[in-house]
């Protein structure tokens, strides 16, 4: 088992395609990024160009050669849409961590490597130029590693308990060590011998000790005392179940870190090149750091482009609307004790679409976040309330809590006219008792002289202490 670094040597060409420009730029190393390369044709110059990276690759030299023997492409950090291509052929497109076969092109020895990506135009708002906008291509790292027998697909601590998913190339027993580190100890250590057949196997093992967030998980999987495959990763430890997770396509900085904490997430995924400094600081915050290992859209208005459990399925356009889906989403998967996956921040300037912008400064949904995410909440249902004038109209009072099981509660409810008028008042008192729990009913008749909204006030006390207090805007709707 032997891994070969392709971290220098790399020719970088741009082209304008059909105008026959070309720059080239030779013995470049990793990490890359085209943003400090603004000098070759100005910034506005690179966004028109198809640009490429190539490399020679070849497979690392090894003691074992067998038909089992596999060799695997893996590219860490990719910013930037295009293709992987070996010659001419293309072999994949590009996400920010990548890993592929690349056994059937080696076979020969040595071979050509290229990343191919397409000239980018950037929508331009009013005012703006090809100045304002980032540049997002480039690489971290490229490495080829050989696999012999079995390869980990995939391994993490989950509910207590290791999981590691084998490919094998053949059948036979393989002995898999895994090491448990936080920091320069080791917390826990397991061997496991097992027969394994070809295709996927997936072992168990239950973890005896507390994990904390930022441990390192180190899996060796061995065959006869000759090194199969080997791989590490940060896990989310002991964390609450639900995990809530931010997404980010850049480097997000100590106070949007702190945000995070105070708002209630748990982890923060990264889609960009990995960064020391952002590993200290989540782990001194108590943050899992993830790698991530699928790409979201440049533009993805707090939607997570997979449709794996737990993100939000749906566009938000304009505050209120944002308000309305993003506090829905939440209070659902609060409800089904579901994880929930929401953009954080991208790299655009004009980007207003997830929790803060470009610089750090957050946005309005920050807080309908960190409101709906709370130890206590209290809404009201429907969320999307009409009065009538005329009518008779009532509302379900709604509290969701995971801090206070057990205890007594007293929540508050005033609906008032915009005068300042108080319409109805209701006070009720319940025993806390699991995440959502309906309260009372508010019943009033609406004046036929109502001529604005009403406006429904919410708070919740323990021992007259203030927990919780919430503000629904109710739109008077005329039937004129």
């Amino acid at each position: 088992m032997k891994t070969e670094t392709i971290n220098a040597g790399w020719t970088l060409s741009g082209k304008i395609m059909g105008a026959g420009q070309v720059i080239v730029k030779e013995s470049l190393a990793l990490p890359f990024s085209l943003s400090n390369f603004a000098h070759l044709c100005g910034k506005e110059g690179l966004f028109l160009r198809q640009w490429r990276m190539s490399a020679c690759i070849e497979k690392p030299l090894e003691r074992k050669t067998s038909l089992s023997e596999r060799w695997f492409l893996t590219l860490d950090g990719i910013e930037g849409e295009g293709e992987a291509r070996i010659g001419e052929e293309a072999i994949c497109a590009l996400r920010p961590q990548l890993e592929v076969d690349v056994t059937r092109w080696m076979q020969g020895g040595a071979c050509a490597l290229s990343l191919v990506f397409p000239p980018h135009l950037p929508c331009l708002f009013p005012g703006e130029t090809g100045e304002d906008l980032p540049i997002e291509i480039g690489l971290f790292s490229a490495k080829v590693r050989a696999v012999y027998f079995a390869r980990l697909l995939f391994f993490d601590i989950q509910n207590g308990a290791v999981t590691v998913k084998l490919e094998a190339f053949g059948a036979g027993r393989v002995l898999v060590k895994l090491r448990l580190l936080f920091g320069d100890a080791l917390i826990w250590y397991e061997n496991i011998e097992t027969q394994v057949h070809v295709g996927e196997n997936e072992i168990s093992c239950p973890v005896s000790v507390p994990v904390p967030n930022g441990a390192v998980l180190r899996v060796l999987a061995e065959r006869g005392g000759e090194g199969c495959d080997e791989g590490e990763r940060v896990v989310c430890g002991n964390l609450p179940k639900p995990v809530h997770f931010a997404h980010f396509r850049k480097i997000p900085s100590d106070s949007v870190l702190q945000s995070l904490v105070e708002s209630g997430f748990h982890a923060v995924v990264l889609h960009a090149s990995f960064n020391e400094t952002l590993e200290a600081n989540c782990r001194r915050l108590g943050l899992c750091l993830i790698l991530a290992q699928r790409e979201i859209p440049l533009h993805p208005m707090l939607q997570y482009e997979d449709t794996e459990e737990g993100a939000c399925p749906l566009p938000l356009c304009g505050e209120e609307n944002k308000a309305a889906v993003l506090t829905r989403h939440i209070l659902h998967q609060r409800e089904t004790r579901s994880p929930i996956h929401l953009y954080a921040c991208g790299r655009q300037r004009d980007d207003d679409t997830g929790l803060f912008t470009a610089d750090g400064t957050p946005l309005p949904a920050l807080s309908i976040v960190r409101r709906a995410l709370s130890p206590v909440f209290v809404t009201a249902a429907p969320d999307k309330p009409r009065c009538i004038p005329g009518a008779h109209f009532n509302i379900e009072i709604l509290l969701y809590q995971r801090a206070h099981e057990g205890e007594i509660l007293r929540i508050e409810a005033h609906l008032r006219e915009e005068s300042g008028k108080t319409l109805k008042s209701g006070f009720f008192t319940v025993c806390a008792k699991g995440e959502k729990q309906s309260v009372g009913t508010l019943e009033t008749a609406v004046p036929w002289s109502l001529t604005g909204e009403l406006t429904l006030y919410l708070s919740v006390l323990h021992k007259d202490e203030p927990l919780a207090e919430n503000l629904l805007k109710i739109p008077r709707l005329s039937l004129a």
